[in-house]
């Protein structure tokens, strides 16, 4: 779970018939969060990592294969592809830097 108060992160990990699969979901204190917000960035930013880091466990652990459940907090389980998960990091991290110089704060990073 994270540890941020305005949104909870849950994360299983564990092999599965030889599959490392991973089920990640984020639910936010006062409801989905409009998209665009720097709410939703940090909260979809946070729920990435976590399945990085799960992820990551399981390529430590020997997984070949790996299969990716999220919930973003809108209360629909998605498949991921795991090759998305670059590419959506990028989008993420970029939409962050770019809030945080719109806010005139110079960074994302606080």
């Amino acid at each position: 779970m994270s540890g941020d108060e305005r949104f909870t992160i849950n994360c299983k990990a564990g092999f599965k018939g030889g599959i490392w699969v991973v089920h990640s979901s984020i639910r936010y204190r006062d409801g989905f969060p409009p998209q665009g917000s720097m709410l939703f960035y940090e909260g979809q930013a946070t729920l990435l990592a976590t399945i990085f880091s799960a992820a990551r466990e399981g390529r430590r652990l020997g997984a070949t294969v790996t299969q990716l459940f999220r919930d973003d907090g809108r209360g629909e389980i998605v498949e991921m592809d795991s090759k998305d998960l670059p590419r959506t990091a990028r989008e993420m991290g970029l939409a962050l830097f770019i809030d945080g110089l719109r806010r005139g704060s110079g960074s994302h990073l606080k």
